[in-house]
């Protein structure tokens, strides 16, 4: 696979393991719901990083 990928997963998820991706994986110490304002914070900086920043 060489789109990139953002994965946001909690760290006790069993729908999704934290394992089940080698690229940017960052671990919340929840279940399988991340907390919103993290979720849409990295999700921006991710979309910005990629697909470059709304102006």
């Amino acid at each position: 696979m060489t789109t990139p990928v953002l994965m946001l997963n909690g760290r006790y998820d069993f729908v999704f393991p934290p394992d089940s991706k080698d690229k940017r994986h960052i671990l919340f110490d929840t279940g399988h719901s991340v907390p919103r304002n993290e979720q849409i914070r990295l999700t921006l900086e991710w979309l910005d990083r990629y697909l470059c920043p709304v102006r």
